[in-house]
This record gives structure tokens, C-alpha cells and sequence, in this order.
């Protein structure tokens, strides 16, 4: 049985940090990163997704072959077009190499991106029987046409829900938070970015914690990249800080769904939001280590669990 199941998107990723390093042809995707950071703390993690008819194979067979379950990527009967190229400046700081010239959000989208995106978005029905008896689900970013379907029909007593962002429809120019969406969640995990994207403006993260808090979520955590993350509990009206767990980064992709991923397991083994940043920190601490989602696969649970004993003395 699944325990842990990651919902989203596959993707064939172009890396180029500023030291002029390059990371090519990397098997990547949000719901990949997220599964990866689940299976740092859990052999029961399935995947839900789609893969174009060249996304590789041989990818999909060590993912197997590392006890992340795949029977829930479905085949795509046409190419993979979910191919994203990121560079990053001295700080860490992403945008996707397609949007360099027009400066435009990474979640700012034309209708014709959002198309794509939704087609390589796996649908409700292509969630495995296998996977019924999942306690968690973290639907990775995605269309919030896509989202709602989802988390509508996978939402179930006992079930732990959480959601990175998008939650909004920037292809309309639409905005607005989608309340019943994000009331139906355990917990809410944008990063500072793509806070900025849904507010359209830079926003303070403790304001911004407490301001997404008041949408219903029952936690609220924004991803700070080097600088941790910051956990809002709605109920107890407090903020905590969690600091990045110190590494050297070698390439940030995929950090923030790591995260995700570690967050899940945490949340629903510990029953408290800040002590799931702390997991889902060890996570995006060992996926930044090497280039690609494959990297830190072979991560043990000895391993992250010292990581995760030193987060706790730093944590306020």
C-alpha cells in the first residue's frame, strides 16, 4: 500500500547556475522532487503523472528501483512538452530561461502555457486504486482548474492534503484565492516568489504567512529559499522560523518540492507543522547537493535523521 502520494507534473529540466555550471538534460518535475523528499523519510511513496512518450524511460526504472511506487504516471501518447530550462543568479534566485527577456513570474502564464501545463496535469481518475488507502497526498504545483478537480475528488476523512501554489489563473489575470480550495487543506506551501506572483507585489513573509493563513488552510508554511521557511498555525496565531539546514548547494531545482514532499511525511508522523518544516528542510538540504531529482535517491534514513536533530536546537 501507498502511503504518501505526489501529484503533479514531470519534466525534462536545462540547468544553468552562475558560476557558469550546467546541469543537462536532467529528469526533473514538482510531484518527482516531492516524492523524493517523501522517500528520504518513508518507502511507502507513489507518484501521480503523466510522461510524454520520449520522457525517459530508464529515469522512470531508478526512480522504481528506489521503492518510489510509479504505477501512477500514466503515458502521454504524444511528446513530453513539459521541458523547463532554469538559471540562477550568485544568490540561488531562479527564473526560467524562457521568461529572461520579458521578465515575467515563473507561475505567470499565457493562455496558451496554461494549455500545456493542464494537458501534462494528471486527472482524478489516474489516481491508482493502489493509492486509495493513502494517508497523504501533496498535490505539487498546477493549473487551479486542475487542483480543484483533484483535491475535490482525493479529499477524504483521515487524509492529510497539502498544496504548493498555484492556487490562482494567471492566464485569465485572475487572481483571487480560490477559498474552498484552500480551506480544504492541512496545509499551504508557497515560496517568497510565488507569494509575490499572486499578491503582484514584494510582501513582507511574516505579513505574507498570516495574510494566506486567514484563507482557510490549516497551516500556512512560506518557503524562504537560503533563508529557511516560516510556519503560520492559524489556530494558535503563531509564526516560527526554520532555519535552512547549512549544506553545500549545488543546484537549487527542486529544493521548494522536496520540501513538500518531507513536509507530508512530517505532518502526519508528528501531528505539527513546524516540526514537518524541519523534515521537509533535511529534504530540500539533500536534494541541492547534487544536479536532478535522481541525485538524492539513495539518501538513508540514519543520514536525515542527524540532519534533522540539528534543526531542532535551531528552530524559534
Amino acid at each position: 500500500m501507498v502511503k504518501y502520494a505526489t501529484v503533479g507534473n514531470l519534466t525534462i529540466d536545462e540547468v544553468l547556475l552562475s558560476d557558469g555550471s550546467r546541469g543537462s538534460h536532467q529528469c526533473g518535475g514538482n510531484c518527482l522532487y516531492a516524492a523524493v523528499g517523501a522517500r528520504i523519510w518513508s518507502d511507502s511513496v507513489g507518484i501521480v503523472s503523466l510522461a510524454g512518450t520520449d520522457f525517459p524511460r530508464e529515469w522512470l526504472s531508478r526512480v522504481c528501483a528506489s521503492g518510489i511506487d510509479i504505477q501512477g504516471i500514466s503515458d502521454l501518447p504524444q511528446s513530453h512538452g513539459m521541458r523547463a530550462g532554469f538559471v540562477y543568479d550568485a544568490d540561488g534566485e531562479r527564473m526560467t530561461l524562457e521568461d529572461g527577456a520579458t521578465g515575467r513570474g515563473e507561475y505567470e502564464k499565457y493562455p496558451h502555457e496554461w494549455e500545456e501545463w493542464l494537458l501534462h496535469t494528471p486527472s482524478a481518475d489516474q489516481f491508482p486504486s493502489a493509492y486509495a488507502g493513502a494517508v497523504g497526498v501533496h498535490f505539487a504545483p498546477t493549473p487551479v482548474q486542475a487542483q480543484e478537480a483533484l483535491v475535490g475528488a482525493l479529499r477524504h476523512p483521515g487524509r492529510c492534503l497539502t498544496l504548493d501554489s498555484p492556487w490562482w489563473d494567471s492566464a485569465s489575470g485572475r487572481y483571487e484565492p480560490h477559498r474552498e480550495l484552500l480551506a480544504s487543506l492541512d496545509a499551504l506551501l508557497p515560496s517568497k516568489a510565488e507569494v509575490r506572483v499572486f499578491y503582484r507585489a514584494p510582501m513582507n513573509p511574516v505579513d505574507a504567512v498570516r495574510a494566506l493563513g486567514q484563507l482557510g488552510p490549516a497551516a500556512v508554511v512560506v518557503k524562504i529559499g537560503a533563508d529557511g521557511s516560516l510556519v503560520y498555525n492559524p489556530r494558535l496565531d503563531t509564526v516560527s522560523h526554520v532555519p535552512a539546514y547549512l549544506c553545500t548547494a549545488v543546484d537549487p531545482t527542486g529544493a521548494g518540492d522536496a520540501f513538500c514532499g518531507g513536509f507530508l511525511v512530517g505532518l502526519i508522523e508528528s501531528g505539527d507543522p513546524v516540526e514537518a518544516a524541519r523534515y521537509g528542510t533535511v529534504s530540500a538540504s539533500f536534494v541541492v547537493e547534487g544536479f536532478g531529482s535522481l541525485y538524492a535517491l539513495q539518501v538513508t534514513r540514519r543520514e536525515a535523521e542527524a540532519r534533522l536533530l540539528s534543526l531542532r536546537a535551531q528552530t524559534v
